[in-house]
Formats: C-alpha cells, structure tokens, sequence
C-alpha cells in the first residue's frame, strides 16, 4: 500500500472533497432523486473542477506554506474545500431559481408539491378525503411536508373540528396533529391566517 504523503492528500481534498461537500450541500436545500453511481462520479468531479478553477489563486498562494506556516495552509485549505464548495452550491441553486422565475429555464423544484411548501408559510389546510370525509388542520413551524423523491404527506400539528359547511371552529382538545397522504385525498385547500387568529405558533 503506497504511503500517504501530502501531495496525495492534496489531491484528494482539491479534486474529490469540494464536488461532495457541494452535492451535499445543493441536495439539503433541493430535493433530488439518487443519482446513478456514474451521474454522482461525473458531478462530483464536476464540481471539484469549478471549485478548482474559482479558488485556483488560493491553492497557489497555499502550495509552500506547509510547514513553515501551518495555520494558514489549515485556514486556507478549509476555505478551498469546505466554504468555495458550500457558496458554489448555493450561488448555483439561487442563480437557477432567479432564471426559473422570470420563466427563461425550467425551475429546479420537482413538483409542485415541493414547489409550495419550500416557502414555509403558515396555512390551514381543509383535506378532502376520496372517501368525501373532510379534515381540517393548522400548518405551522412545528408541521412537516416530504419532499422528492418520497411520496407526498403531510404532518398538521394541530387538527381541527369544522362545521358542517366545513370551516374551522375550534382545535381538537389535546390533539398533537394528525398526518395524512395525499393518495388518500382528493383535494387539498390552503387558506391564509387571518390577523388576530388565536392559533399559537410557539
């Protein structure tokens, strides 16, 4: 087994680290389906390449300065393959939904379902069972949405009783929400709070 010297740890941090630390990165913030063995080999070293290139002035000030300036060859190397990569991946992602909103590419949200509930807002929501029953319940910073790939769910931390016309009358007592999925629904309807709701968000 060969030894592992510095030049071959820095080829593996500034070819192989950065495209990973960016993949994580945009996969945290977009949802994406898994990747073939090849796709996620192909991206990641394409990533590593764009990272390599943007912060090619660093690794050059930083080749050298092992070991006569330690902490900065540590600062720098950290900078290369941790921060560049994290800021690449984001830049990318913000840059395609600017160009997704003004309707010049495809947006880079899968569905609709992940489209909608990315913005976090504060919503109630009136299910419509395919069996004609209804459901009504709050989404707040405690509800949860899946995201792409898995199937569509949703968790409302806090179910509510309706009227027959089906609007919001009062919380179920001691309800800790309720979940449902939305191949059992037929319809689901999102209206705004209004002002002055007393429905706690804490």
């Amino acid at each position: 087994m060969p030894a592992l010297d510095l030049e071959t740890l820095e080829l593996f941090l500034f070819f192989v680290v950065p495209g990973f630390v960016a993949l994580k990165t945009y996969e945290l913030v977009m949802p994406t389906d898994a990747e073939r063995v090849a796709d996620s080999i192909v991206s990641l070293v394409s990533f590593s390449m764009i990272n390599l290139g943007v912060m090619s002035w660093l690794i050059l000030l930083l080749s050298g300065q092992w070991p006569a300036r330690p902490l900065l060859y540590v600062f720098g190397v950290f900078a290369v393959v941790i921060v560049s990569p994290v800021l690449l991946a984001l830049g990318w992602w913000k840059l395609h939904a600017f160009l997704a909103d003004r309707g010049w590419v495809l947006h880079p949200m899968p569905t609709a379902w992940d489209y909608f509930f990315s913005a976090r807002k504060t919503l109630w929501v009136l299910i419509h069972l395919k069996t004609g029953e209804k459901y009504g319940g709050f989404f707040g910073r405690r509800s949860h949405a899946s995201a792409y790939p898995t199937p569509e769910s949703l968790y409302l931390e806090t179910a509510w009783r309706l009227t027959e016309k089906g609007e919001f009358l009062e919380p179920v007592p001691r309800s800790e929400g309720l979940m449902v999925r939305y191949a059992d629904c037929h319809l689901i309807e999102f209206f705004s709070p209004e002002r002055g709701s007393d429905v706690r968000e804490d």
